[in-house]
Parts: C-alpha cells; sequence; structure tokens
C-alpha cells in the first residue's frame, strides 16, 4: 500500500511539472506571436493564351511571385533585368520569383507583347506591426509661426500614439497623447528651431515602441509668415478732369500691366504695360461718355490687386 501510495504521489507531481511545462510553453507563444515575421505570401500570375492574369500585382517585399503556365509557350522577359529570361511551356510549367528590393517590375512575353501580354508587378516595403522595436516611421512637420502640425505613418495594431519635443539643445521634453497620427502642437516661439519623436502603444500586448530618431524643425519668424502692413502693396485710383491717375505704393518695379474695366469686365482703356524698372504709377485717358463705377486693376507680382473708382462723364 506504502509503495502504491508512493508511485501514485510521483504519477501526480510528474502529471504536474507536465503541466505546467506546457502552460508555461503555451503563454510564450501567445506572448511571442505578435512579434514573428509575418508569413511570406505566394502570389500566382497565370501565363494563358496572349496574356497574363493578372497583368498587374501588388506585392509585399519578400513574397514569392509564382508564374504559372496554363497554355501555350511564353518567353517571359524583365524590362528592368530583374530575373533572366525563362519560357513558360510543357517543359517548365512553374517560375518562381522572390523580389528583393521595392519598385516596379514590367514584363512581356517576348513572342506576343504584341498582341498585348504584358504584365507589371509593384513590389511595396511591408510596414512592420506594433513592436518594441518598431517605432512609427514617416515623420513629417509643417511649421508656422507659433505652432506647427507633425504627422507620420500610421502603424498597425496600435492603441495611440504619444509625441514629445523641446527647443533644440533643451533638457526636458513637452508630451502629448493622441489616437491619431498628427497633432498641432502651438505655443512655440518664432524663429526657433525644434525636435521632436514620437512612440505607439500597441494594442495587443500593451507594451510601448521604442522613440522614433528625433527629427527637427524650425518655426517662421513673423516676417516670413507674413509681411507687415507698411510693405503691403496699395494700388490708388482717381479722376483727374478726362484722366484717370493711378499709382501704386511698395509695388515691386519689376514690371507688369495695369488695366482699367468696368463692372461687366469689359476693358475701357488700353492696358498700360510697364517695363521692368518703370515706376509704379501713370494714367489712362477716359474715353467720351464713360461714366459709373470701374476698376484699376494692377498685376505686378502672383496676386493682382484692384481698387474701384467713380468716374463721371465729361
Amino acid at each position: 500500500m506504502i509503495i502504491r501510495a508512493k508511485m501514485s504521489d510521483h504519477l501526480l507531481k510528474t502529471r504536474h511539472t507536465s503541466f505546467m511545462k506546457n502552460a508555461l510553453y503555451l503563454l510564450a507563444l501567445l506572448f511571442l506571436f505578435p512579434f514573428l515575421p509575418a508569413r511570406a505570401a505566394v502570389h500566382v500570375v497565370e501565363a494563358r493564351n496572349f496574356f497574363y492574369a493578372p497583368a498587374s500585382l501588388t506585392a509585399n517585399l519578400g513574397d514569392t511571385i509564382r508564374f504559372v503556365r496554363i497554355a501555350g509557350t511564353h518567353p517571359t522577359q524583365s524590362s528592368t533585368g530583374a530575373w533572366p529570361t525563362f519560357t513558360l511551356d510543357a517543359s517548365l510549367l512553374t517560375y518562381d520569383f522572390i523580389p528583393t528590393a521595392a519598385g516596379s517590375y514590367p514584363y512581356v512575353c517576348t513572342i506576343h507583347s504584341g498582341l498585348g501580354m504584358v504584365g507589371t508587378l509593384t513590389v511595396v516595403s511591408a510596414t512592420p506591426p506594433c513592436g518594441p522595436s518598431s517605432p512609427p516611421t514617416g515623420l513629417s512637420s509643417a511649421p508656422a509661426t507659433t505652432s506647427a502640425v507633425v504627422s507620420w505613418n500610421v502603424l498597425p495594431n496600435t492603441q495611440f500614439y504619444q509625441v514629445q519635443g523641446r527647443p533644440v539643445g533643451g533638457t526636458s521634453f513637452r508630451k502629448r497623447t493622441t489616437t491619431s497620427t498628427s497633432v498641432n502642437i502651438s505655443g512655440l516661439t518664432p524663429g526657433t528651431a525644434y525636435e521632436w519623436q514620437v512612440r505607439a502603444l500597441c494594442a495587443v500586448t500593451d507594451l510601448i515602441t521604442i522613440w522614433s530618431p528625433l527629427t527637427s524643425f524650425t518655426t517662421l519668424t513673423l516676417r516670413e509668415q507674413a509681411p507687415a502692413l507698411s510693405t503691403q502693396p496699395a494700388l490708388k485710383a482717381w479722376q483727374n478732369g478726362s484722366s484717370l491717375v493711378w499709382s501704386c505704393s511698395n509695388c515691386p518695379n519689376s514690371g507688369g500691366m495695369v488695366r482699367v474695366m468696368d463692372l461687366l469686365g469689359r476693358a475701357i482703356a488700353p492696358t498700360a504695360m510697364l517695363p521692368a524698372g518703370d515706376s509704379p504709377s501713370g494714367s489712362f485717358d477716359l474715353l467720351n461718355g464713360v461714366s459709373g463705377m470701374v476698376y484699376v486693376i494692377g498685376d505686378f507680382g502672383p496676386f493682382p490687386i484692384s481698387v474701384p473708382v467713380h468716374v463721371y462723364a465729361q
């Protein structure tokens, strides 16, 4: 009886130990599963009578492209030399190509290309899933004077992102949390260089990625943001007898033209062309009987400026 009891205890301990080992193994698999690399896919391109199906295909880097002969004889040539020309026929039913670089891979059947038997393979770099060593990528910024919009690419399987920034050379960061892929950072100083980075909290594992590399931007100065009012071009016009006189202050002397139009957009005087270096001022002779509201329009740069004038018949 004593021996049987000891044997039972031994069996229970053995089963318990085995159960614990299996449980730990399963937990390890569940923990590691989100970070295992995605299995490469196999994409099939069929070579049929006078066409490839599909003729256009997008695949991830590392995927396998399998050309399969369905009918006919088709020497398949890469237009970029990505693979040696192979002939799909009764002796070669399949051919595998695994791209090693992202890009476009056009190809043709050398004896049926005139009948439209051409194809294109587009290879893209797959975005890695959220993991401790895979921070967000594609950081960019659009600064203004006292603010900046910073953005980045979507990172799959992410709960939210954390952004931190500081003046270049600063010692402490300001942090923001968002579920979007962009943040508008306000309260910045004009004409100042800032650096920032982003990281993500992964959805399944609750793990946080490392910070992305620091990237920088410089806010605009007030002069870059908008010219002072005193430097804005200003067009003036007034009637002087049978003439319509005009002048423009703060206008460039790099040339341009000035027009006079009525409310219907019809020219009521010949356009004045100003060669570069000429003073931006002049006059128009008003035709007999012209009266009412007209517009003097000056084209001195990328944006025309205009001023209304009420003229009276002389």
